[in-house]
């Protein structure tokens, strides 16, 4: 009895195009793929590179609202700015909604902070001026930023009775988990041991939407 290598003999050229042609429909297929999520080629306005580990972006206008300082445009006049798609459940409510704003708000504030640089406040600017390094625009952040977490110090869902694994989730993990970290109201619920049900979406979520409505009113919006 012989037995026959099922492997293809090496050198095959027929082997070797079919390789090609795979190793191309899947380069094309994850590049289709980054680019719908990225919403490349769909209206003007510029956005992050395309990439398949990026999360999914909604292109809009942000318009931020400056208490009784009118507003402040984010995005330029025709053009849309490309953000991180909101989770549940501020992704069912309009753009325009104050507690959508301040999310947006908060998540912009979050990260100015951990981007804008302070160096060394001696040094010149280009202008000839004295630079303050940065400085003063992190200060500002800064301010408004803790104007905004002073408003998650209470708990967005607490254990009453008989706890079996559940913690209590405090407003400011759980906003952070939806609007910083896109993730959707049933994983935070499961983090802290609790059962994802209907009516535990439902506290949570509104818990996340009433803890947001205060920083709107905090903010003027």
């Amino acid at each position: 009895m012989t037995l026959t290598d099922p492997r293809p003999p090496v050198g095959d050229p027929a082997m070797g195009r079919a390789r090609l042609v795979a190793a191309a429909l899947v380069q094309a297929l994850v590049r289709a793929r980054a680019a719908a999520a990225q919403g490349r080629g769909v209206g003007a306005g510029a956005r992050a590179p395309a990439g398949a580990a990026r999360a999914p972006v909604d292109l809009c206008e942000i318009v931020e609202a400056r208490g009784d300082d009118g507003q402040e445009r984010s995005t330029w006049i025709g053009y849309r700015t490309a953000r991180v798609r909101l989770a549940h459940p501020l992704c069912v409510l309009p753009v325009s909604d104050r507690r959508v704003q301040v999310a947006l708000l908060y998540a912009d504030l979050v990260e100015r902070v951990g981007s804008v640089p302070i160096s060394d406040i001696s040094g010149a600017s280009g202008s000839g001026r004295i630079s303050d390094g940065g400085a003063v625009a992190r200060l500002d952040c800064r301010f408004r930023l803790s104007a905004l977490e002073v408003c998650l110090t209470g708990t967005a869902l607490p254990v009453l009775r008989g706890g079996g694994g559940r913690r209590p989730i405090p407003e400011r993990a759980a906003v952070d988990a939806v609007v910083l970290g896109a993730e959707s109201v049933r994983s935070v619920l499961l983090r802290f041991g609790w059962k994802v049900t209907g009516k535990s979406v439902d506290a949570l979520s509104a818990a996340i939407l009433c803890a947001l409505a205060r920083m709107s009113d905090r903010m003027g919006y």
